[in-house]
């Protein structure tokens, strides 16, 4: 099964129960198509970037589940579209490879074994000792 994660960006003037409706049926709506292992979560009341619909405000939640139906994600999608309190969605596919690096090589420092350090400073005595004489 593909796992699917949802973001929801709901306008801040809803109260939180109303929210959490909202999200039920979403919830209920996925599992009558045949969606698994669904959960839901808050991420709180955040600052927009920028101004959607005269809203600075938004409040986040994401919805994961899991499907083979491909189809289901675009008639998700148009649920969700019909909904007047979302001011933003996204639906995307998780993948189950793990990055084997993350960050930049340039910007990580390299890890020097102790022992390669005495020695590089050992050789360096030898030569300020000739450079005094």
């Amino acid at each position: 099964m593909k796992k699917y994660e949802t973001v929801l960006i709901f306008t801040a003037d809803l109260s939180e129960s109303k929210i959490v409706g909202v999200v039920k049926k979403m919830e209920e709506y996925l599992a009558s198509k045949g969606a698994a292992n669904i959960t839901s979560s808050t991420w709180g009341k955040k600052q927009l970037a920028y101004s959607m619909s005269g809203s600075k405000y938004g409040v986040y939640w994401v919805i994961n589940f899991e499907s083979d139906n491909g189809d289901l994600v675009g008639e998700f999608n148009s649920q969700l579209r019909l909904n007047d309190s979302l001011l933003r969605y996204q639906t995307h596919l998780l993948s189950d490879k793990r990055r084997k690096f993350q960050g930049n090589p340039r910007r990580i420092k390299k890890v020097v074994d102790l022992e390669e350090i005495v020695a590089i400073d050992d050789g360096l005595e030898d030569i300020l000792e000739e450079v005094k004489e």
